[in-house]
């Protein structure tokens, strides 16, 4: 959802540069957990290798894998995760209400069940995109102890899942240990920019890379998602009368180019396991890991 609240880059009340301080200390505070992560995703997962060797589209990601093994155990293991839990060919949930005595009236029961199975189709429809979403977040809760997914309401087609590599996006968490916040890097080119923000908070940078014939290259974004209650007080985004603030920002011109809100969190974010001083989970695949570098440097010699 989009606002017209507005924040001008030059402005000493823009919260784009605060954000993208926040942004780099989650990763700063996380950066033990990379290092494990990428260890894990190297040998189990190449193509969520991103933590700390950064790999171009395409490029061929199993260079460290001489036993193949734990690859085909994190596959089975997200396979039979998502076929037990959400099957795409059975139902897999129905809805009840709140209130006890409502179970019992006949109306009530009715438009339950007329509710459960049109979110059944849409969930089993590809254009929801919900079941590749939650296969990638059964991968990363397998093998990184931590998996979420992005619930985006598009226009036309209803919720739209996306299950977003925990090495572009990091988590903080309110003061009961729920995750709250998400910070998302992302890059788009300049013609995805012009056609999802509104063109007049888009640098003239972007513009002229379309005018020069340069419609794919790609700048680099964060998105945020914060509670409206963590912004800075008397700040512009407390305009936005939403529970939960969204800002996409331009890293190169450090601007704020897209704002909205939500009614709720739209990220879901499990941990398999978690300390309670912790944020980010820990899984099967930390588990086996000394396992499988052995079995992996045995292959090798």
């Amino acid at each position: 959802m989009a606002f017209s609240t507005p924040v001008n880059a030059g402005d000493d009340s823009n919260p784009a540069s605060e954000a993208l301080q926040d942004f780099d200390a989650l990763k700063t505070d996380r950066a033990a957990w990379e290092r494990q992560w990428q260890q894990i995703a190297d040998l189990m997962c190449p193509r969520r290798a991103d933590f700390e060797t950064k790999y171009s589209s395409g490029l061929a990601r199993r260079a460290k894998i001489f036993d193949s093994t734990a690859v085909r155990a994190l596959t089975r293991f997200s396979a039979g995760l998502h076929n037990l839990l959400t099957p795409a060919a059975a139902p897999w949930f129905i809805l009840k209400p709140s209130i006890k005595q409502l179970e019992q009236d006949r109306q009530v029961q009715l438009w339950l069940e007329e509710v459960t199975r049109a979110l059944q189709v849409h969930f089993s429809s590809p254009k929801s995109n919900f079941h590749p979403a939650a296969y990638e977040y059964f991968t990363d809760l397998g093998a990184f102890g931590t998996g979420s997914m992005y619930i985006e309401d598009a226009p036309g087609i209803g919720p739209y899942f996306r299950s977003f590599p925990l090495a572009k996006t990091c988590y903080s968490v309110n003061k009961r240990g729920r995750i709250d916040s998400a910070y998302r890097e992302y890059t788009y080119t300049a013609k995805a920019l012009v056609e999802n923000f509104d063109t007049q908070r888009i640098p003239e940078s972007v513009f002229k890379k379309l005018e020069n014939g340069k419609p794919f290259e790609k700048f680099d974004c964060v998105h945020v998602i914060k509670p409206w209650h963590a912004l800075k007080l008397g700040g512009p985004l407390q305009l936005i009368p939403k529970p939960f603030i969204s800002i996409h920002i331009l890293k190169e011109k450090n601007e704020i180019i897209g704002i909205g809100g939500h009614d709720e969190f739209p990220y879901v974010v499990s941990r398999w396991a978690k300390n309670e001083d912790e944020i980010y989970g820990r899984g099967p695949g930390g588990d086996a890991l000394p396992d499988v570098l052995m079995s992996n440097e045995m292959e090798k010699t």
